[in-house]
This record gives C-alpha cells, sequence and structure tokens, in this order.
C-alpha cells in the first residue's frame, strides 16, 4: 500500500507541476493579470496576511499599527472588526476554510496573548506554555493553532501546537534555545524556524513522527520557514553562500530549491498554495522592494500584473489561496495599505484545471 500511495503521489505532483508550467509557457507571451482590490480605508493603516479559499482575509486596520484591530474583509459585506482579548489592539494572522482566525492581543493586564476566533464564539484566550506572552501565527482546517509562546516570564521562546482536545504543546527545538511556529497544515505537519545547538537558525518541518527535522539552508548559515501546504511542501528564505536571502521553495524527497529574485540582491517567501504557487517580496534590479508570485517555473512582479495606473506600489505577498488569489500589503498615495488580488478570467481558468487535478487525488 505505502508504494501505490507514493506513485500516485509521484503522478499527481507531476500533473500538477505540468498544469503550472502551462500557466509559465502561457505567460511567456501573455504574462498572468489580476484585478487590484484595494482592502484599505482613507484614514489609518492596513495590513491582510491571510486568505482561505472563500475569499475571506484577515489581517489588521487601524489609526496606527499600535492601535491596530484584526479585521476579516469579505467581498460584498466589507470590513469587519474582531475586538481584542480585553486590551487595546489585536492582529489577525491566519483565517481557515471555516472562518476561523487566530492572532494576538493584548489582555486588559497589558500582557499579549495568543487567540482563536469565530463568528460563534467571538475571541478566546488560548493562553501560553506558563509564560505571559503567547502568539498565534497558523491555523488548520481542524481548528489546530501554532505560534510561539514562553515558558516563563516575558519571553516567546517555544514553537507550539494548540488543539482544542489538548491545548498547548510545546514542540522543542533544533537543540537551541529558541524556535517559532509559523504555519500547519491539515495533517498536523508544522513549519517554522529554530535555533540549532550551535545558535544558527534553521528552518523546521515538525510532526508527530519525525519531531523537529532541520530542513538546511542555500549554502549560508541561516533559513527560515513560513508557509506550508497539504502536500507537505514548505516556502520560506535562507542565507545563500553569497550571504543574501532568497525566497526558497522545499520539497519532501527533493528538498531545498532556490527562486532566485526579481533582478536584485534578496528575495523572501511567505505564503503559499497546494499548488506549489509561492508569493513573496523581492528587490528589483534598482533596489526597490516589490511583491512576487512564483509560478510554473517564473518569479513575476505583481507591479506588472496589474494596470500600470493604478497608484499602487505592491511591497509584499504575505499569502495565496487555492484559487490564486493573493493578499498582501504596498503603498496608495503614499499610504501603507492592504490588497487583494484577484486572477483574470485566463489566469484563473489554469489554476482552477490545475486544482482540479490536485482535488482528484
Amino acid at each position: 500500500m505505502h508504494g501505490k500511495k507514493t506513485v500516485k503521489a509521484d503522478m499527481l505532483t507531476a500533473i500538477v507541476c505540468a498544469a503550472l508550467l502551462t500557466l509559465g509557457s502561457v505567460s511567456a507571451s501573455a504574462q498572468p493579470s489580476y484585478t487590484l482590490i484595494d482592502l484599505g480605508t482613507a484614514e489609518g493603516v492596513s495590513r491582510a496576511y491571510s486568505i482561505n479559499d472563500s475569499g475571506l482575509a484577515a489581517g489588521y486596520w487601524g489609526p496606527t499599527t499600535v492601535q491596530a484591530h484584526a479585521v476579516i474583509w469579505e467581498a460584498g459585506s466589507g470590513m469587519t472588526e474582531l475586538g481584542t482579548l480585553g486590551g487595546q489592539y489585536s492582529w489577525a494572522q491566519s483565517i481557515n476554510n471555516l472562518g476561523q482566525v487566530t492572532g494576538y492581543s493584548d489582555t486588559p493586564a497589558g500582557a499579549t496573548h495568543a487567540y482563536v476566533w469565530s463568528a460563534n464564539t467571538g475571541m478566546t484566550d488560548i493562553g501560553t506554555l506558563g509564560g505571559s506572552l503567547s502568539a498565534g501565527f497558523g491555523i488548520n482546517d481542524v481548528g489546530q493553532v501554532v505560534g510561539q509562546s514562553g515558558t516563563s516570564g516575558l519571553s516567546l521562546n517555544r514553537a507550539f501546537l494548540w488543539s482544542p482536545e489538548s491545548g498547548m504543546l510545546d514542540l522543542g527545538t533544533l537543540g537551541g534555545t529558541f524556535a517559532r511556529a509559523q504555519a500547519v497544515n491539515n495533517s498536523a505537519q508544522v513549519a517554522g524556524y529554530s535555533l540549532d545547538a550551535q545558535g544558527q537558525q534553521r528552518a523546521f518541518v515538525w510532526s508527530s513522527g519525525t519531531g523537529m527535522v532541520n530542513l538546511g539552508t542555500l549554502g549560508g548559515w541561516e533559513s527560515r520557514a513560513y508557509a506550508i501546504n497539504n502536500l507537505g511542501q514548505v516556502a520560506g528564505y535562507a542565507l545563500t553562500a553569497n550571504t543574501v536571502y532568497h525566497a526558497f521553495l522545499w520539497s519532501p524527497g527533493t528538498g531545498m530549491a532556490d527562486l532566485g529574485t526579481l533582478g536584485g540582491a534578496h528575495s523572501q517567501a511567505y505564503g503559499m498554495n497546494d499548488l506549489g504557487m509561492v508569493v513573496g517580496y523581492s528587490q528589483t534590479g534598482t533596489g526597490a522592494g516589490h511583491a512576487f508570485l512564483y509560478s510554473g517555473g517564473t518569479m513575476y512582479d505583481l507591479n506588472d500584473l496589474i494596470p500600470p495606473d493604478s497608484g499602487w506600489e505592491l511591497t509584499v505577498g504575505i499569502d495565496i489561496n487555492n484559487h490564486g488569489h493573493i493578499v498582501g500589503y504596498g503603498t496608495f498615495n503614499g499610504r501603507e495599505r492592504a490588497f487583494l488580488l484577484v486572477p483574470e478570467p485566463a489566469t484563473a481558468a489554469i489554476v482552477l484545471m490545475a486544482m482540479a487535478l490536485f482535488r482528484r487525488r
């Protein structure tokens, strides 16, 4: 049975890759194109950090970042504030396909705690590993949350996996004194980064069967993982032998692949979907910081995929859902704002074809 499952998984990966390569080849003559939706308001600052497959986006909005509240954006109904844990601010970091949200908020006592929010229960404090602080960064469709917490005092030095049934589990480290969990898939595989015994920072994947596994680097001494999909692929960034950060895509069996840049020195990946499409930030040849989409073996500047007269500069792509919708933040008329990119019909059709093949697994 194990051999049959492996063959099936390999065939699935090949089919999905072929569909994405089709997107890349089509784009050689006609690039992907997107409709841009402004998620901000005339006043204040906003950032979008996550989007689910229903198109619900989560992030924050406020007069300033320290006065911001966690919000959900929904087409047709606009922005919904999620409240706080009794303090002054809250940020939303991840939303799952059930509409549950995790992030962090301050409490009446002034501590910062991770939370789970749902439309039925509101915002619920999920506690800490024994210290005063915690923060939630990822939530899967089972309602499991990953993040970072301290075991004592004001530290934030341990990665955790929280579930409604078992509470908060310390995931340990790679041998050092620090670990942070950033994302979790529906199989409870966790991605993040940790210090090793030599004090060097390494991206990891954790599962209950293997514990924390070091993913290595691109030749340098540091790596960080920020996203994991349901195939177990991981995206993040790592130092190269030339001591510059490059975005990477790590896959089981093949390891870590350098995704390159938009012509500049550095790039960083922050989000990915089940098709292996990756979004993040890269320097351009002029040194500007621009949001990117990596798909079908090509890294695209998202600013080239929207109308040239939009007035926007897209700085960072943070997340991408399985329909190819992208959220992140940039500047509009000099003010930082959250954005949503929706694929134009031709681009959306290829993404939907690849997703249909994926779901036949």
